[in-house]
């Protein structure tokens, strides 16, 4: 498998006007520093109504690696990332959101596997989210693991990394946060071979996070409209799926 050495870090944003320009500042410095990698950072800006917008025009106006997409308005974070994925520069695409929910430092585990792999995963270790946020992931885990039939430790652990023409081949539909299981299930079902790394959490010290309390209910009704829907979807070629270690 060829390791092709690009990567798009897509940002999906909204109202996160304190966070962004530190946000890239960090990624775009990290990536900047490994040689062997060249990188972009895409900005997926939705509709925010503090600022965001600006933030995110000036950090592209001042740096060829940035680029901005303005969706206009907030539809969810699968619709986010999958403006992000359509519109991504790079043989890769790593997921990084403005609150950097873990080390950067993460990358490097994963980037020893890009030649053997279609995606790197993780699952997290060490997290200090509450009892409650915690309870509510494991419940999720549990749930989608078991009617997608989903052979990985974590569907929303944060950290992702992907061959952008493999999210491409994928027929992603998801508008919310059932992105990432819907992604799992289709790359499944694809036969990607993927391997999984643990990652530390960090919580979000600042902004706002856009996970509500009514989050569980629209995950559980996107979950039903996808088991309802998913057969009728294009295609995508059903062989055994590969885990490496």
């Amino acid at each position: 498998m060829t390791a092709d050495r690009s990567v798009t870090v897509i940002m999906p944003v909204y109202n996160e006007a304190t966070l962004l320009a530190p946000a890239v500042a960090a990624v775009d410095g990290f990536l900047g520093a490994r040689s062997a990698w060249r990188h972009e950072v895409l900005i997926v800006e939705s509709g925010s109504t503090d600022g965001t917008a600006d933030v995110a025009d000036r950090l592209a106006e001042s740096n060829p690696r940035v680029r901005v997409i303005h969706e206009g308005a907030k539809r969810g974070f699968g619709s986010a990332l999958r403006l992000g994925y359509a519109e991504a520069g790079c043989a890769w695409v790593w997921l990084v959101t403005a609150d950097m929910p873990f080390p950067l430092e993460a990358f490097d585990d994963a980037a020893a596997h890009v030649g053997e792999c279609h995606a790197i995963l993780s699952y997290r270790i060490g997290d200090p989210r509450g009892i409650g946020r915690r309870f509510r992931s494991a419940v999720f885990n549990a749930l989608v693991k078991t009617v997608l039939r989903l052979q990985v430790r974590s569907v929303n652990s944060a950290f992702k990394l992907l061959r952008t023409d493999l999210v491409r081949s994928l027929p992603l539909a998801s508008n919310g946060w059932l992105i990432d299981a819907e992604l799992l299930y289709w790359m499944q079902r694809a036969g990607a071979r993927w391997t999984e790394i643990p990652v530390r959490v960090i919580e979000r010290t600042a902004g706002r996070s856009t996970v509500g309390v009514g989050t569980p209910v629209a995950v559980l009704r996107e979950l039903i409209h996808f088991l309802r829907t998913k057969d009728r979807a294009r295609d995508v070629p059903g062989r055994a799926p590969v885990r490496t270690r």
